[in-house]
């Protein structure tokens, strides 16, 4: 069976909140940061930045 791309791992949710937290605290915008995690994660701009306001 295919795994669904759109559920999230605990460990992406990790990444993801790591990233984030990263940049602000180092003064650079959560654009950037989504930007980053995207790369990093796979996934759209777009789903970090929803995936962040969910949590």
């Amino acid at each position: 069976m295919k795994e669904r791309k759109d559920l999230w791992k605990p460990e992406e949710d990790q990444l993801l909140e790591e990233i984030v937290l990263e940049y602000t605290s180092n003064g650079d915008s959560k654009a950037s940061a989504f930007k980053k995690a995207s790369t990093e994660l796979g996934r759209t701009v777009s789903a970090c930045q929803y995936r962040w306001k969910q949590s």
